[in-house]
């Protein structure tokens, strides 16, 4: 429902192991996440509360005042507002947005409308409002939405249907601009359908199916179209009853009922399904998941979970995970109550258990469960868990030069590096309003390097009246060095709606950039204007120069663009043009872009800014380029064309003229590309209709992807495109083909030619060898790739997957490989490529160095020499302003010295300079300017020819 500035979907998670009748309105052990409620331990008397908005987003609430209006006090930086009222036994939820949520108390139940803890209703700041309606049963029959554009009361509906055992059997989405639903045009739906008593593939109440369906808008009556079927199988025995055992997409649900020739699935055995099947899992008897295997059978996995208690502190491990994958390598994870990682560990299949060959990650988190420091895996030594778990652990950070106890061994515990490996801190504010925020986000190299602060934020706090607290960013400064004050890249100042409390108005303040960085000294700053969903309507830039935006809110859509408005043109906007704004001078060329939709949002016609065209008959016409798209949903397809259109004198559309050719492209059940083509409409008259027909005969070009199991097997190229059919291999068409490995790498290309592409990968999906060739018994190999992190050496396998070393072979001999090595700083920046010797020897390397904020400033480029004196080819350095732009650069180049000639050559300073909204100005433009000399000299040095040339 994205009308109005009030979101609401119908989201479902499936969960195994949870407790059956939790929810359950979309089958067993499948919750609607999306139904916010209010949930407590003891309804009578609720101390505790907790506000369940979707998916993870959980407000827990203590109480901290009592009476007729108790008041509640939020956990963990909870910054809402929660208040109960006893008359009418409802809850008040103040959000931080400005939104107002109403929830059902709990004892006694007054409202009986509305289920114990159930949503009532929903307003915002702007007049958006929302409504649950329930039955006598309780179950929920719709949600309203109701919004005002342009003056236009809009309704929204999502309608629920149920079945007599309390499933959701349909959801459909309706607008309308009545508030009876039965008066709205019915958009989109969604049908389920559930296994019964006689289900040999699920229990009764597990869900079956689910088919998306989307109202044909060309049909007469009401007619729906279907856009995918997923579809799933369960065990039935008691100790597993209901765990999930096959999960066909669309694709493979498409698939199955094709080559079986079926139109009921259930009709086959499990045996036929495994082979269409994207998902598959086995199950132990304790419901926890053992096994998943992927793509019909291809890929296998096998998982192992434990679970050690549970603890609200978030650096606490309460469940671990181990995954073996299909080559061997293992995940293994430690994780909180939350689902969020503390500590991942990939380990090879040939891995010892040294950590040089394996890649990790280790988290620590703040109280509200925000990510405090990201530890990488160069910077970890090794960790241990504890020798004997007995319930959730916390991993104890030591150094790996602390020396430790036999209780500190005994602990769980992971050592980090003292000086090697990069570390990543974000600092949040202590002020109540800013605990959720990041005031400052750091580096450090090892556990014993010295914090470097890479940005700094501050905020500004706006307090609504009597609501709740509304934090925006003030500043922000950005640190180039590593040591000195910060640089000020912006800094922003806010107006608010007196009537709403909702952002209106920001201004940006930028710095201003100096002569010396090839600026115009002069500070600059923009001012955007938003509606009550945070859309930007209108925009200044730093010139003054005005863009508009308009949009439709029963889509979410935006509907028009104007640049460089003219503020006169007042018929144009839907909204006031802000006071004080007027065009600047020489400005107001208003290029009006228009954007039409269909009833689901997608873009099906784009007019641009009006021009002054000559027609055919030599007469002056007005006129707007046009792009048309078209979605035929009954065959999957998508067409685009782009013309104009022709304005008569009133600027309504007079005429649409169509530009060959028309582009075509059929996707799969799941949005694959399967076709593109391009084909010639052989009329030009009128736009581009969905009633239009193109037969082969109209194909200009032609492009086939074949997919066999869920993978692109090959792509058909046509060259020679025949009149029915799919024509002839060499005949017709150029056909490429694709293999892959047992992860489903694409690890083969096999071009029209013959010629056989093969790339190896490691553990880590870098690709560590390719070869060439016409057979597989005479592939050469045309590369290697040995890879590292940056303190390893260059010939081995290190933590970090960094390439250290290509070698490419130029033949089938080794002492003809050109070798490429690469090295990388502390911080895993690349600063050192020493390139391929050429057929002479002769080999050049590359320097780069970087500032605090991981921009280049300095590379330079060196010849390599054996005695050790090498020599400066190349000097290249780059500035940049206090906007972080590139603000100048200056180039020198040498060429060294020979025994009978010398020639020395430079690039002087090459220049930019950008205007106040920092494009490159047109009257400065890079300058270089170029002076060589040459001097040619006897072997007795006596000079006999000079030569001196410069050139602008």
């Amino acid at each position: 429902m994205p009308g109005g500035d009030i979101d609401w979907v119908h989201k479902r998670s499936y969960d195994n192991l949870a407790d059956i009748g939790l929810d359950e309105l979309n089958g067993n052990h499948w919750d609607v996440v999306s139904l916010p409620l209010v949930l407590t331990l003891s309804p009578s008397d609720p101390e505790i509360i907790q506000v369940s908005l979707g998916f993870r987003e959980v407000l827990t609430f203590d109480r901290a005042t009592s009476g007729n209006q108790v008041t509640y006090t939020g956990r963990d930086q909870v910054t809402d507002q929660l208040l109960f009222n006893a008359a009418d036994q409802t809850y008040t939820l103040l959000r931080n947005n400005g939104q107002t949520w109403s929830f059902q108390g709990f004892f006694p139940l007054i409202n009986t409308t509305h289920p114990a803890g159930s949503l009532i209703s929903v307003t915002s700041p702007s007049g958006s409002a929302l409504a649950t309606e329930y039955d006598d049963s309780g179950a929920l029959v719709r949600v309203h939405k109701t919004y005002t554009e342009n003056g236009v009361a809009h309704h929204e509906f999502l309608a629920y249907q149920f079945s007599e055992s309390g499933k959701i059997t349909a959801l459909t989405l309706l607008r309308g601009v009545s508030a009876s639903v039965s008066e709205a045009t019915p958009i989109q739906r969604v049908l389920y359908t559930y296994y019964d008593d006689s289900g040999i593939h699920g229990s009764v109440g597990d869900l079956r199916s689910v088919t998306t369906q989307r109202k044909d808008e060309t049909a007469e009556t009401e007619t729906w179209l279907d856009t995918g079927t997923t579809y799933f199988r369960y065990y039935t025995d008691d100790s597993i009853q209901s765990c999930m055992k096959y999960l066909c997409t669309p694709n493979d649900y498409a698939r199955l009922c094709t080559a079986q020739n079926i139109t009921d699935p259930d009709s086959v055995e499990d045996s036929v399904v495994a082979g269409y099947a994207s998902k598959y899992f086995e199950f132990e008897t304790n419901r926890q998941a053992v096994k998943e295997v992927l793509d019909g059978g291809v890929r296998h996995f096998e998982v192992e979970f434990t679970t050690y208690g549970d603890s609200t502190d978030a650096n606490t491990v309460c469940q671990k995970s181990e995954e073996i994958r299909p080559d061997g390598s293992r995940c293994v994870v430690y994780s909180n109550r939350y689902g969020s990682v503390i500590l991942r560990d990939s380990i090879p299949a040939t891995s010892a258990n040294s950590t040089e060959t394996r890649m990790m990650e280790f988290n620590t988190f703040t109280n509200s469960g925000l990510i405090a420091r990201q530890y990488t895996s160069e910077s970890i030594h090794l960790y241990s868990p504890p020798t004997t778990i007995t319930g959730p652990f916390v991993f104890a950070i030591h150094t790996n030069g602390d020396t430790l106890t036999d209780e500190e061994q005994a602990n769980a515990y992971i050592l980090i590096r003292q000086n090697e490996g990069r570390i990543d801190a974000n600092i949040y504010g202590t002020a109540d309003h800013l605990l959720n925020h990041v005031i400052r986000r750091q580096i450090q190299i090892g556990a014993s390097g010295n914090p470097i602060t890479i940005e700094e934020t501050d905020y500004t706090a706006h307090m609504r009246t009597g609501k709740s607290v509304e934090v925006l960013p003030a500043a922000v400064r950005r640190f180039p060095e590593t040591t000195g004050s910060g640089i000020t890249s912006a800094t922003y100042s806010y107006i608010f709606d007196s009537a709403t409390d909702l952002m209106v108005q920001r201004t940006t303040s930028l710095p201003a950039v100096s002569a010396a960085e090839n600026g115009d000294g002069a500070a600059v700053s923009t001012v955007e204007r938003f509606d009550r969903k945070g859309r930007r309507i209108w925009y200044k830039d730093e010139l003054g120069m005005i863009s508009y935006s308009a949009y439709n809110d029963q889509k979410g859509v935006m509907i028009r663009n104007i640049v460089d408005v003219d503020t006169t043109k007042t018929g144009d906007f839907s909204t006031v043009v802000p006071s004080g704004w007027s065009t600047i001078s020489g400005g107001g060329k208003h290029l009006i872009t228009d954007y039409d939709h269909d009833e689901s949002g997608r873009v099906i016609r784009t007019l641009g800014p009006k021009n002054m065209t000559v027609s055919s008959d030599n007469t002056v016409q007005a006129t707007r380029p046009a792009h048309w798209t078209v979605y035929d949903d009954v065959y999957r397809e998508t067409r685009g064309a782009s013309g104009y259109v022709v304005l008569n004198s009133d600027g309504n559309i007079a005429s649409s003229v169509l530009v060959n050719p028309v582009s075509i492209t059929k996707y799969d059940w799941e949005g694959n590309t399967v076709e593109q083509i391009t084909a010639s409409r052989v009329s030009t008259s009128g736009e581009l209709l969905i009633t239009d027909t193109f037969d082969q005969t109209s194909y200009i070009s032609w492009q086939k992807t074949i997919y066999t199991d869920r993978l692109i097997s090959a792509t058909r190229q046509y060259f020679l495109i025949p009149a029915v059919g799919d024509g002839t291999k060499d005949v017709h068409y150029h056909e490429t083909l694709y293999g892959y490995d047992t992860q489903l790498r694409r690890i083969r290309t096999t071009s029209p030619d013959g010629t056989i592409r093969k790339v190896v990968y490691d553990w880590r999906n870098n690709v560590i060898e390719s070869w060439i060739g016409t057979t597989d018994t005479n592939l050469m190999k045309e590369s290697d790739a040995i890879y590292g992190g940056p303190s390893t050496c260059a010939t081995c396998a290190g933590t970090q997957d960094k390439l250290r070393v290509r070698t490419r072979y130029v033949d089938e001999s080794s002492t003809t490989a050109r070798v490429t090595e690469y090295e990388y700083d502390s911080r895993g920046r690349q600063i050192h490529i020493h390139h391929e010797s050429d057929a002479d020897g002769n080999a050049t390397y590359t320097k780069t160095t970087y500032d605090n904020l991981d921009r280049p400033t300095l590379v330079e480029r060196y010849l390599w020499n054996e005695s050790g004196v090498d020599r400066l080819l190349s000097h290249v350095q780059q500035y940049y302003n206090g906007r972080g732009q590139f603000g100048k650069r200056f180039i020198r180049s040498w060429i060294h010295r020979q025994v009978r000639s010398m020639a020395r050559w430079k690039v002087s300073p090459g220049m930019t300079q950008r205007d106040a909204v920092s494009r490159l100005s047109p009257l400065v433009k890079t300058r270089v300017v170029i002076r060589y000399t040459t001097r040619l000299a006897e072997w007795s040095g006596r000079i006999r020819r000079w030569r001196q040339r410069t050139e602008m």
